[in-house]
């Protein structure tokens, strides 16, 4: 993966979100995106989970790349929503692992596979997958 150059992904799809319990299933990931910068070992994520429609977690926040290891993951990323009743009404720690995948465009990888777990109650998880775009 190359160490230079800055690149931004949309999401394109992921599983289901499932809460730790396994007593409810949502929608999942339905928008989002990350940027990173390989020489800065940054990135940004914005996405929304649609684990409950009518409270959809808002997650936001910064991630470390490695790339000599294929690695994107969580730095400082938080997950809120507007259920009252949630552990996250105020804010929780949102958690993100992943990895770069596919054939390199203009030098760049052209998708990020991430899993997450929203550190709620009952903590939701689930995987999404962001694709290259040019803005």
């Amino acid at each position: 993966i190359t160490t230079s150059g800055i690149a931004n992904y949309n999401f394109m799809g992921g599983t289901n979100s499932t809460s730790a319990s396994g007593a409810s299933i949502g929608n999942g990931v339905i928008s989002g995106a990350i940027s990173v910068d390989f020489g800065a070992g940054t990135g940004a994520i914005g996405m929304v989970v649609d684990h409950i429609p009518e409270f959809p977690y808002t997650v936001s926040g910064t991630l470390n790349v490695i790339p000599a290891n294929n690695e994107i993951f969580d730095f400082n990323v938080r997950a809120i929503t507007s259920d009252t009743t949630s552990g996250c009404f105020s804010g929780c720690t949102a958690l993100i692992d992943g990895g770069f995948a596919g054939p390199a465009f203009l030098g760049l990888p052209d998708h990020i596979g991430i899993g997450y777990d929203i550190q709620d109650i009952d903590a939701v998880t689930g995987v999404a997958g962001f694709e290259f775009f040019l803005p």
